[in-house]
């Protein structure tokens, strides 16, 4: 089969700690180690997390914009944006590319201008619907302009690569072709979790052998149910008093200060700020129970995928929860049912037979089907296809 030229575009720091730079980064990785040659533009802002075998164009540095968490504002839709679509077209007139592959809504309207204009197939690598995900920030919430976007976005694109079966069916419900929609998950490179050991984010953040640990990883934005969360621990610390909750991520951290304090547990909760990827291994090596506490993702979230690679026991609920199943690889709940999501931590803290018996099911579970050579090969499947009609 022909190898292909692939430009990625990345509306987001590239790397980054967080689910879409770490999709485009494991898929870049993933088609490139079958052969592809993989380009990827992005925001000028980065991690160290290493890109062997791709390379990166960057905007120019905006030195005002120094936001790695994800979410709106009018200085990244004006500017940030703005400079991408000039950069795709810069990279595309230099380099003659046979796929352009645009994540999120802002990365395929950046690349849509350089598609049409050169006459390249463009694909929409769908994340969320943006009428669902714009009310979790705090910025303007125009519910007609991002109902048009979700109808027309997927009605541009060449092909959509939608991360979940929910996804597809919105976008089945809005008239899209089944035939023009693939579903292809977030994945995980699960070697990247094992052999970690425990100890060494006990003694980074001085916790005590004889505590157990609930964690939650990634963004700390609104709309990731945090709340929910530092509720439950509240609940669970009166029952189980040996226990700490570890939040490693950055965004919104004062406002879980503040939560903690006034909820009288800040004294069993770390908040670590953000933390670099290559490191949310050993976090998750350290951790009891791991928990997922959104409740509306048309998508997948790529902590679950992580969690699921750790072998750690998942609670979470519906609406994030999507690669578990209920009592077999994790803890399935009701959305937004604290008080069942506090008993079900306290069951595990309890019972770490039980738990290391969930954690490795979903581990399991993930092989052949959300690693990401897997997942690879079926968008490399999805280019070809398209490239051949």
């Amino acid at each position: 089969m022909k190898k292909l030229r692939v430009l990625m575009v990345a509306p987001a720091p590239f790397p980054g700690n967080r689910g879409t730079p770490s999709r485009i980064l494991d898929m870049s990785l993933g088609l490139s180690h079958l052969g592809h040659e993989v380009h990827v533009v992005s925001y000028h802002l980065k991690t160290d997390t290493p890109t062997n075998g791709i390379t990166v164009h960057r905007i120019p540095c905006v030195p005002t914009y120094t936001r790695m968490g994800p979410g709106p504002s009018f200085q990244k839709l004006l500017v940030l944006d703005s400079l991408l679509a000039l950069k795709v077209w810069k990279v595309a007139s230099q380099i003659d590319f046979d796929i352009i592959h645009g994540h999120s809504y802002e990365g395929f309207l950046a690349a849509l201008p350089t598609a049409r204009q050169k006459k390249k197939k463009l694909i929409y690598d769908a994340h969320s619907t943006l009428f669902d995900e714009l009310p979790s920030y705090d910025f303007i919430n125009i519910k007609s302009i991002a109902s048009f976007l979700d109808r027309k976005v997927p009605e541009w694109s060449d092909h959509i690569i939608a991360v979940s079966e929910t996804l597809k069916d919105i976008l089945l419900k809005k008239g899209i072709d089944d035939s023009k929609i693939a579903v292809i998950p977030t994945g995980v490179n699960v070697r990247q979790f094992e052999g970690r050991d425990p100890l060494i984010i006990r003694r980074k953040h001085n916790i005590p052998a004889h505590l157990k640990i609930v964690m939650y990883t990634g963004s700390l934005a609104n709309f990731q149910g945090v709340d929910y969360l530092i509720e439950a621990m509240a609940l669970v610390l009166q029952k189980f008093p040996d226990a700490v909750l570890l939040l490693v991520g950055n965004s919104n951290m004062q406002k879980y200060v503040d939560a903690c304090r006034n909820m009288g547990i800040s004294g069993h909760v770390v908040i670590t700020g953000d933390q670099p990827f290559q490191d949310i291994p050993d976090y998750l090596a350290a951790a009891d129970v791991v928990v997922s506490p959104r409740t509306v993702c048309p998508g997948v979230p790529q902590k679950l995928a992580n969690y699921m690679a750790s072998g750690k026991a998942i609670v979470g609920f519906q609406g994030s929860a999507k690669l578990v199943t209920h009592l077999e690889s994790g803890i399935v709940l009701e959305n937004g049912n604290v008080t069942e999501m506090a008993e079900w931590i306290i069951r595990l803290l309890h019972n770490p037979s039980l738990a290391n018996r969930l954690g490795s099911s979903a581990k399991w579970s993930l092989l052949g089907k959300y690693d990401w050579i897997t997942l690879s090969r079926k968008v490399q499947d999805v280019y070809y296809g398209l490239l051949t009609h």
